[in-house]
């Protein structure tokens, strides 16, 4: 047996018990060791169970009583078969406490079993002393304090609450990998220029909010270009930068298209039925204005400027150029000068517009031709 006992004492310090390098038996545990061991025990296997449990024994005969009772009752709980009470833990025997312990030991969780080959000293003990009791407070759910029970104030102090606030973080991001360079620029900035994350907070409180929110923004962000890469990604046979390269283009164009018939369309007919899906024609219906008994000024393209200019120059010099009773041919002749050289300026900002508008087509044919090279090789 005492091979059987150095493996659980070793085990027993694994989980933070406190067993002096004298104590080489179990016929050497004292009661309070034996209360200490089953409830780290316990606390490592079920946390929630063990939490509750105290590591001593109080000096009251009836409070033993009562904590040996809850120890059987939780060794119970957790699947042990042996007949156990309260006089297990205050009247030891050494088969049932050996018994006891070998039961509690095996449920462990494997990992314990993986690191106990793994040289123990006083500061390994009391760090996974302190993963313990964190672990097990973290277990325990959290109630407001008119709700607390007087063991619970203990590892739920009152603290200072405040509202959860969140702002807009500036981080650093590390672009390594071939093909991926920052500019000398980005890089100064955030090295001599770009505050650190604490000093980017209007108020302290909102420094923890602010990186939770940070933190789970890219992660969903990363959880989403895995789930669209694994469901289409790998369907284009593209690498993840080619089917980027090519999602941006997509969208890129499908922008323009929008815009483009926004800009085209005419201001007494509603863009709502022109793409009632799109949540990007809606955004450009909010900012337009479609309804002409709107006093709200719409912006349209210089083409279109030019367009209204024109025809109000037209009603005024075909209104100006009908001759009547009192003008004399000086005047017609006058007024005939005046508009074919309005005409004439018309017909150069018409050659001037339709020039820039091939200029605008060339620029972007460039684009459009690159698209239709990667869709032909894909």
């Amino acid at each position: 047996m005492e091979e059987v006992d150095k493996i659980l004492i070793h085990a027993l310090k694994q989980v933070g018990t406190v067993v002096s390098e004298e104590t080489d038996s179990v016929k050497l545990f004292s009661s309070e060791l034996i209360v200490e061991a089953v409830v780290r025990c316990i606390r490592v296997i079920d946390p929630g169970l063990g939490s509750a449990l105290p590591t001593s024994l109080p000096p009251g005969m009836s409070a033993r009583f009562r904590v040996g009772m809850s120890l059987a009752q939780a060794c119970q709980d957790i699947g042990y078969k042996g007949e156990i009470g309260y006089q297990t833990f205050l009247y030891s025997n050494e088969p049932e406490i050996r018994s006891l312990l070998m039961f509690l030991v095996e449920k462990l969780p494997r990992e314990r079993a993986e690191v106990s080959d793994q040289p123990t000293g006083k500061s390994v003990v009391l760090q996974r002393a302190i993963a313990a009791v964190i672990k097990a407070q973290l277990a325990v759910p959290w109630l407001p304090s008119n709700c607390r029970l007087p063991l619970l104030d203990e590892t739920q102090c009152p603290g200072a609450l405040h509202s959860f606030h969140v702002q807009s973080l500036s981080l650093p991001h590390c672009s390594k990998g071939p093909g991926k360079k920052q500019l000398k620029e980005v890089m100064d900035y955030q090295r001599y220029i770009l505050p650190p994350v604490t000093a980017q907070f209007s108020r302290h409180t909102s420094v923890l909010a602010s990186i939770l929110e940070q933190h789970i923004a890219e992660l969903s962000a990363a959880q989403e270009w895995d789930n669209e890469w694994n469901s289409q990604g790998l369907l284009s046979r593209l690498t993840p930068q080619d089917y980027h390269c090519r999602k941006l283009t997509r969208m890129h164009k499908r922008i323009k298209e929008q815009l483009h018939s926004a800009t085209l369309t005419s201001p007494e007919s509603p863009l709502s039925g022109l793409c009632s899906t799109s949540d990007l024609s809606e955004l450009l219906q909010a900012f337009r204005c479609s309804d002409p008994s709107d006093h709200v000024l719409t912006k349209g393209t210089h083409f279109t400027h030019t367009q209204k200019f024109t025809f109000t120059q037209e009603v005024a010099a075909m209104t100006s150029s009908i001759p009547t009773g009192h003008q004399s041919e000086n005047d017609i002749q006058l007024c005939q000068q005046e508009e074919l050289t309005l005409l004439q300026q018309q017909f150069h900002q018409l050659c001037s517009d339709v020039n820039q508008l091939a200029a605008d087509i060339k620029h972007l044919s460039v684009p459009y031709t690159q698209v239709a090279q990667t869709c032909t090789h894909t």
